[in-house]
């Protein structure tokens, strides 16, 4: 430790290393509610509460992913959609966008609204931007996050909707670029009601993490209005 001291970050973004002190700019890590794209969930006819239907809970209503799932089909931009939902996802949906230079992988996270009013519940945000932040390491190589797929796909999971996984293989092993983005998807979080401190600390933390972590420079909020 003597050699090698820890460096410490202060909530201000300053570093201090040792005897070092580097002044940071606590304006870099904020959360704007610009951040958030507003889905219009009842034109859908989403039960937002609901993260996802099955026969045991969920047999009746509209949940969040089955409308995400439409919304995606929707785009015929991507080339790829795969829905992996389920113990040790990369995300809850995956698209995969290609164009002459690079693929664009966007990681879907769904979670469901619990909270009674919008913008109040730290929880309903706390577990998601955590598996988000998490799923960064899958999109640290092409290579990585197609082993990733392929041992998905082993377990019976990573269901291709559109495309087709040799056709997948195929195309990400030609030569170009891997660019990442991520989409947090949680209908408690809200465009036009005041962001309380205590959740802006939350987004604004996975936001900055995320964007300065390598291959993924993006990270979306898709909420209500």
């Amino acid at each position: 430790l003597n050699q090698y001291p820890m460096i410490f970050r202060t909530t201000d973004d300053v570093s201090i290393q040792g005897i070092e002190y580097c002044a940071g700019n606590p304006d870099a890590i904020v959360f704007s509610a610009d951040n958030i794209i507003s889905i219009d969930w009842s034109k859908y006819k989403t039960d937002v509460k609901i993260e996802v239907n099955d026969d045991k809970h969920h047999p009746l209503g509209k949940s969040i992913q089955t409308t995400l799932r439409e919304l995606l089909e929707e785009d015929t931009n991507y080339k790829y959609i795969i829905y992996d939902h389920g113990n040790g996802e990369v995300a809850d949906f995956i698209s995969v966008l290609e164009n002459e230079y690079s693929f664009e992988i966007t990681l879907f996270h769904v979670k469901g609204m619990s909270a009674s009013t919008y913008n109040s519940s730290v929880s309903d945000v706390y577990e998601v931007t955590g598996q988000a932040v998490k799923s960064t390491i899958w999109l640290k190589t092409k290579q990585t996050f197609l082993n990733k797929i392929t041992s998905r796909r082993r377990s019976n999971h990573g269901q291709f909707i559109r495309g087709d996984f040799e056709e997948f293989k195929a195309s990400l092993k030609q030569n170009k670029q891997l660019t990442g983005k991520i989409v947090i998807v949680q209908p408690s979080i809200s465009k036009s009601i005041t962001i309380p401190n205590k959740l802006q600390e939350v987004l604004a933390a996975a936001k900055y993490y995320i964007s300065n972590s390598g291959k993924v420079k993006t990270l979306e909020f898709w909420g209500s209005e």
